[in-house]
C-alpha cells in the first residue's frame, strides 16, 4: 500500500510541476454573458481596444526637451513588436487648409524649438486635451495600442510589457515616473502576486500546521505523519490539475493553502483517535480497529458535507469559481483516501506508543464545558452574532474594478488615481451604432445623433466624452453645419481622401457601423449599471427602435457581473444549506439534530457576512466563495461532537455525562483543527491581493465563530434537549464498542 501510494505521489508530483498560470479574463467573467460575446465580436471588427497607458508628471509638456524626449519615447514604443500605434502628443495630428484644401499635418513638427503655437493648438483638440496631455500641461501621456483582435493576447500583452520595461530602463529616460495602467499592466500585476501569494502562504501554512501539530501531538512522529497527509494529498489534487492541463488562476491560486488545512482535518482526528487508545493500553490492532470504527464514518461524513459545500460552486457562471469548486471537491476526497487507507498502513508500522504517554491535557475542554452549562453564555453568543450579521451582512456591495483587487499604495492603485486625476479614465467604454441600411451613419440626423450622445458622455463626470468621426469632422471643417448634406459629403469626402486610416476607426462597412470611443473612471459595480442604463436611456431618444446601440468594453462587461455575484452566491448557498442538511438528517437519523447542527453553523456565516459588510470587504470571484467554502468546512466539526455524542448515548450514557465524553473524545482535535483553521486562512490575510485577504479574513471569522458554536452554544443546547429527543438518539448505533468486542 505505501509504496503504491509513493509510486502514485511521484507520477502525480510531475504534473504537479506543470501547473501553468492563466490571466485569461474569460475565466473571472460570466459563463454565457451576452455582453462578453457582444465584446469578443466588436475587438474581432475593430481591433483591440485593450491599451497600456503610459503616463507621467512634467512641469512643462511643451518644452523643448520634454518634447524630444516623448519623441524618443513614442519612437522606441513604435518599434517594439506587436505594437500596432502609440498614441501620444507627438503622434496627434492637426487639419491645415492650404492652397489645394484642407490636409493633415503632424501637431508638433521636426523642428520642436519652432513649436510657438503648440499649447494652443493641442489644448482645443478633442484628440488630445486630457487625453495626451494635461490642461496644465503638467502631465504626459501614451497610449499604446496592441496588435490582435482577440480579448485574449495574454502573449502579446506579456512581450510588449517586457519590451516597454526595457525601453524604460533607457538612461535617456530615467528621470520619468511613469506609471503605468490597463488591462494588461493589471494582468502582469495580478499574476506576479499571486504567484508570490502561492510561493508565500504555501510554506507559510504549512509551518503553521507544524508548529500546531507539535503543540498537540508533542511528538515528532505523528507530527510528520500528518504533514505527509498533508503534502500527499496536495500533490494529488493539484497533479490532477497539471496532468489535465488545468492552469491556476485568479481564484484557483486559494486551492493550495485551502487543501493543506483540509487535508490536515482527517488526519488529526484519526492520528489523535488512535494515539488515545494507544495511551488507554490497546495494542497497535485494537487501537487502529477502534479508530477506523469510531472515527473513519465521521471523517467520511466530514468529506462528504464539505464536498458539498464546494460543489455547490458550481452554480456560480464564472469559470474560476467552477473550476474551483470542482478541484476543491477533488481535494477533499483525495485528502479523505490519503487519510483512511495510506496512514492506517504507516500508522500500525510505526511506534507511536511514546507519543501516547506524551499526550498533552487540554484543561480549556474543562473549561468550555463549564460554559456550556450555563445557558446565558450560549444566549449571549448568539445575540452577539445576531446583531453582527444583521447590522453588517446588508451592507455588503459588490466589487468588479481593477483597482479594488490591490491595496491603496499598489503600483497599480497609484497609476489609477495619477492619470485618472491629471487626465481621464483608463478602462475602456465603447458605444457602436449600427445603422439599419448602408450609407446611414452619413446623415445629418445619425450624425446628429452621434454628436448629442457624445455631449450627454461629456456631462457624466465618470466618463471622457469620447471621440467619434464628429470629431474628426469638426476638425477637418470648423463651424461646419452637421444639417447641410453638401457640406457634410464634402467633409467626409476630404477626410476619406487625408486621413482614411482614422476615417476607418470610427466608421465601417460603407457607413453602416459607428463607433464612439470613450474611457471610464474608477467605479464600483452599482455606478457602472447605473452609468449603463442611463446612456441606454439617452441612446434611446436619440436613436429610431431600427438602429442598434449598444455599449460595450470592460465597463459593462463587469457591471453585468453584480447581478449574478449576487445571485450566484444565493443560489450555492441555498444548494449547500440543503445538500448539507440532507447529509446530516442521514448522518444522524434525526431531523431535530441536523436542524441544530445546521443552524449551529449558520451562525458563524452571519458573523463573517456581518464583519465583511461592516469593514467594507466587496463581494468579488474569491469571497462569492466565502459562504460556501466555510459552510462545507466548519460543519465538519459539528459532525465529530455530535457523532461522539450520539455514540455516547448509544453506549447507555446520560445526556450530561454524554456531552462531556463528546467534547473528550472530539474536543482535542477539534480544538487543534479550528485553530490550524483559524491561522491558515488568517495568514491569507497578510496578501497585498484583496480578494485573497478578504477571502482568508472571513473564513478564519468563520471557523473561529464555529469553535465557539461547536464547544459552547452546541453542548449548550445539547443539554436542555427534551426526554423524548434524546431518547431517539443514537438508534442504529450499536451498544457495543469496538474496544469491548476485540478484548472479549
Amino acid at each position: 500500500m505505501l509504496g503504491a501510494a509513493l509510486l502514485l505521489t511521484l507520477g502525480l508530483g510531475i504534473g504537479y510541476a506543470q501547473l501553468g498560470w492563466t490571466n485569461d479574463p474569460e475565466v473571472i467573467t460570466l459563463e454565457g454573458s451576452d455582453d462578453l460575446d457582444f465584446y469578443r465580436g466588436f475587438v474581432e471588427r475593430w481591433g483591440s481596444d485593450e491599451l497600456i497607458v503610459l503616463a507621467y508628471p512634467v512641469e512643462n509638456a511643451f518644452a523643448p526637451a520634454r518634447l524630444k524626449q516623448l519623441r524618443s519615447l513614442t519612437d522606441a514604443l513604435l518599434d517594439l513588436d506587436s505594437v500596432r500605434w502609440v498614441a501620444s502628443l507627438d503622434t496627434a495630428f492637426q487639419i491645415d487648409t492650404g492652397p489645394f484644401g484642407p490636409y493633415a499635418r503632424p501637431l508638433v513638427p521636426d523642428d520642436v524649438e519652432s513649436a510657438a503655437s503648440l499649447r494652443a493648438e493641442a489644448l482645443s483638440s478633442p484628440f488630445v486635451r486630457d487625453a495626451l496631455v494635461s490642461a496644465d500641461g503638467r502631465a504626459l501621456l501614451l497610449a499604446v495600442q496592441l496588435a490582435g483582435a482577440d480579448l485574449d493576447n495574454s502573449e502579446i500583452e506579456r512581450s510588449v510589457l517586457a519590451g516597454i520595461d526595457r525601453v524604460l530602463e533607457d538612461p535617456e529616460f530615467a528621470d520619468l515616473q511613469v506609471h503605468r495602467a490597463g488591462s494588461p499592466v493589471f494582468n502582469r500585476a495580478l499574476t506576479e502576486l499571486n504567484q508570490r501569494d502561492n510561493a508565500l502562504f504555501t510554506p507559510l501554512a504549512l509551518v503553521i500546521i507544524a508548529l500546531l501539530l507539535s503543540a498537540l501531538f508533542r511528538s515528532v512522529l505523528p507530527t510528520a505523519l500528518a504533514l505527509g497527509v498533508v503534502g500527499m494529498s496536495l500533490v494529488w489534487t493539484l497533479g490532477v490539475m497539471g496532468w489535465l492541463g488545468v492552469s491556476m488562476n485568479i481564484t484557483t491560486s486559494l486551492l493550495p493553502p485551502l487543501l493543506m488545512v483540509i487535508a490536515v482535518a482527517d488526519a488529526v482526528h484519526i492520528i489523535a483517535a488512535y494515539i488515545e487508545r494507544l495511551g488507554e493500553g490497546d495494542s497497535r490492532a485494537q487501537a487502529l480497529h477502534w479508530t477506523l470504527f469510531e472515527v473513519a464514518p465521521a471523517c467520511f461524513w466530514t468529506s462528504l458535507t464539505t464536498a458539498l459545500g464546494f460543489a455547490s460552486l458550481l452554480l456560480v457562471r464564472i469559470e474560476s469559481v467552477r473550476v474551483f469548486g470542482v478541484f476543491a471537491v477533488l481535494g477533499v476526497w483525495m485528502a479523505f483516501a490519503v487519510a483512511v487507507i495510506v496512514l492506517p498502513a504507516a500508522l500500525i508500522r510505526l511506534p507511536l506508543e511514546g507519543a501516547a504517554r506524551r499526550r498533552a491535557e487540554l484543561p480549556v475542554l474543562r473549561r468550555l464545558a463549564g460554559l456550556a452549562s450555563r445557558p446565558w453564555t450560549a444566549i449571549v453568543v448568539l445575540v452577539v452574532a445576531l446583531i453582527i450579521g444583521a447590522i453588517g451582512a446588508p451592507r455588503i456591495e459588490v466589487a468588479t474594478h481593477d483597482g479594488e483587487f490591490f491595496q491603496a499604495s499598489h503600483p497599480v492603485n497609484l497609476a489609477y488615481r495619477f492619470i485618472e486625476s491629471k487626465l481621464q479614465g483608463v478602462t475602456p467604454l465603447e458605444i457602436e451604432i449600427r445603422a439599419p441600411e448602408p450609407g446611414a451613419l452619413r446623415s445629418p440626423a445619425a450624425l446628429r445623433g452621434i454628436q448629442h450622445l457624445q455631449a450627454h458622455l461629456q456631462g457624466r463626470e465618470e466618463l471622457t466624452a469620447g471621440t467619434s468621426i464628429i470629431d474628426l469632422i469638426l476638425s477637418t471643417s470648423p463651424g461646419i453645419d452637421l444639417a447641410d448634406d453638401a457640406a457634410l459629403e464634402r467633409a467626409l469626402f476630404l477626410l476619406q481622401t487625408i486621413a482614411p486610416e482614422e476615417v476607418e476607426r470610427f466608421l465601417h462597412e460603407d457607413a453602416t457601423l459607428g463607433r464612439i470611443s470613450s474611457r471610464a473612471m474608477a467605479m464600483t459595480s452599482a455606478q457602472s449599471e447605473a452609468l449603463i442604463e442611463g446612456l441606454e436611456s439617452r441612446a434611446a431618444e436619440l436613436f429610431d427602435a431600427d438602429w442598434q446601440v449598444r455599449f460595450t468594453g470592460l465597463v459593462p462587461v463587469f457591471s453585468q457581473m453584480e447581478q449574478y455575484l449576487v445571485e450566484g452566491q444565493l443560489r450555492s448557498y441555498l444548494f449547500a444549506i440543503f445538500g448539507i442538511g440532507v447529509a446530516l438528517w442521514v448522518i444522524f437519523r434525526s431531523l431535530f439534530l441536523a436542524v441544530l447542527a445546521l443552524v449551529a453553523n449558520l451562525v458563524p456565516i452571519g458573523i463573517a457576512a456581518g464583519v465583511m459588510g461592516l469593514a467594507e470587504m466587496r463581494l468579488d470571484v474569491a469571497t462569492i466563495m466565502v459562504a460556501s467554502v466555510a459552510l462545507g468546512i466548519i460543519v465538519d466539526d459539528t459532525i465529530h461532537v455530535l457523532h461522539a455524542f450520539n455514540r455516547a448515548l448509544a453506549q447507555g450514557l446520560e445526556v450530561e455525562p454524554a456531552v462531556s465524553r463528546a467534547l473528550e473524545v472530539a474536543g482535542r482535535p477539534v480544538l487543534l483543527t479550528s485553530l490550524i483553521l483559524v491561522c491558515g486562512f488568517a495568514a491569507l490575510g497578510l496578501s497585498d491581493f484583496q480578494p485573497t485577504g478578504h477571502f482568508g479574513l472571513l473564513v478564519s471569522i468563520a471557523v473561529a465563530g464555529a469553535l465557539v458554536a461547536d464547544l459552547i452554544v452546541l453542548p449548550a443546547a445539547l443539554m436542555r434537549l427534551p426526554a423524548h429527543i434524546t431518547s431517539s438518539i443514537g438508534k442504529g448505533i450499536p451498544d457495543e464498542s469496538p474496544d469491548r468486542s476485540l478484548k472479549a
